[in-house]
């Protein structure tokens, strides 16, 4: 199998188009065929109009096509038959040869796509190959676009009917308008597709074949637009569009002060509503702590003491500051175990604590200590030690059991 080159594809640029259709997919194919001058090979193009395959056959490969045919009637190289063969596939390929034969699509391991022609008297199958994208492209558009595109030109400013002409005026008039289509293909194809019936006609064919719901109407002119017009409008209403925008942003400017010093308003008023709240919270501070101090000292406790109330029996109930002082101090040196360190009330970061309540520690005296040592040792004489030696000390006091209640 050779490959499909420029060579092939000038030679079947003078071949016409052959059409069969696959009855068991109701497909149309289009088909070209060719053959060399000298006999040394056979090429066929196949399309659908939207993929393209080929196939190339040497003298040897088509020898060996007709023998996988057609078995019962093998042809060697050597029976000088080659010339022919070629006459007889050439003849099948043509309108009138390809009515009477068969067609299928058969399914081949070998080729991308299998045809298979069924003639009366012998059978021809072609193996072809899928072609490249770009290949495929360009001989679509030079086999078959630009071809309708002139003829289309043709029917469209034939002064008679192109139906009604005879083979040799038809020649004539397709001769001149391709031999002025080929020295500016670009004016050719401009010229023809900017007609209004032949571009409102593609316009409405195309609708009709993909079953559009708005079908355009066939035009005979175009009707230039008002651009003028239009530019205007647009340019008006993009005007409008942009003051619009101006306008909302200086809107969104202007609020947004008024929104701050609505937030510097707000917050004015939670400080001032929270300062009253804060000083009435001090003075519960305070006035608890002050009370904690007065009930939770220990000196305080010192002064309701047993032994106090039976040295003062004989003083009065009441003590003036200045006593009471002297006392505290007195005590506050004499006494082995430090009070509790009072806590600072005033301060705003915590809140006032709950002194824990100790234990008085009594004021140490003389008859306290002796009763003590008493208590821990019988044997020992009230007033001396175990040694029998007497403690320097001051005057003893008479032990006070305590007032009688009249």
């Amino acid at each position: 199998m050779e490959n499909f080159t420029d060579e092939h594809s000038s030679l079947l640029l003078t071949k016409e188009w052959l059409v069969k259709v696959d009855p068991s997919h109701s497909i149309p194919y289009l088909i070209k065929f060719g053959a060399s001058s000298d006999n040394s090979y056979q090429v066929v193009l196949i399309t659908d109009t939207k993929t393209v395959w080929a196939e190339v056959l040497t003298e040897k490969q088509v020898l060996r096509r007709w023998r996988n045919c057609n078995a019962t009637l093998p042809i060697a190289a050597s029976n000088n038959l080659v010339p022919q063969l070629y006459k007889l596939l050439s003849s099948a390929h043509t309108p009138g040869g390809l009515n009477d034969a068969d067609f299928e699509i058969v399914d081949s391991k070998d080729a991308d796509l299998a045809l298979e022609f069924d003639f009366e008297n012998f059978k021809w199958r072609w193996d072809t190959y899928l072609l490249g994208p770009k290949t495929s492209a360009e001989l679509i558009s030079k086999h078959l676009i630009f071809p309708f595109i002139s003829l289309t030109h043709i029917s469209f400013n034939s002064a008679d009917s192109v139906s009604e002409l005879d083979g040799a005026d038809l020649e004539k008039t397709v001769d001149k308008v391709c031999r002025i289509a080929r020295r500016g293909l670009d004016t050719h194809v401009k010229q023809t597709m900017m007609r209004p019936k032949i571009s409102s006609s593609l316009q409405r064919i195309s609708a009709l074949f993909n079953l559009s719901s708005e079908l355009p109407s066939i035009k005979t002119e175009h009707d230039p637009p008002d651009l003028e017009t239009e530019f205007k409008t647009l340019k008006l209403s993009l005007s409008n569009s942009n003051s619009e925008a101006e306008d909302q942003s200086t809107r969104a400017t202007e609020t947004i002060p008024v929104e701050i010093h609505q937030i510097e308003a707000l917050e004015s008023q939670v400080a001032s509503s929270a300062k009253p709240n804060e000083d009435s919270s001090h003075n519960n501070a305070d006035e608890s702590s002050v009370t904690e101090s007065d009930s939770g000292d220990p000196e305080h406790d010192d002064l309701f003491s047993p032994m106090l109330q039976r040295e003062n029996l004989n003083k009065p109930t009441t003590l003036d500051e200045d006593e009471a002082s002297s006392l505290q101090k007195s005590k506050k040196s004499d006494s082995p175990v430090p009070g509790p360190s009072i806590i600072n009330s005033d301060s705003e970061t915590s809140p006032p604590q709950k002194r824990v309540r100790t234990k008085a520690v009594k004021p140490s005296t003389d008859s306290d200590s002796d009763s003590e040592e008493r208590e821990k040792n019988p044997y020992v004489p009230p007033g001396g030690s175990r040694g029998g030696k007497s403690v320097g000390r001051g005057v003893r006091q008479p032990i006070k059991r305590g007032a009688k209640r009249f």
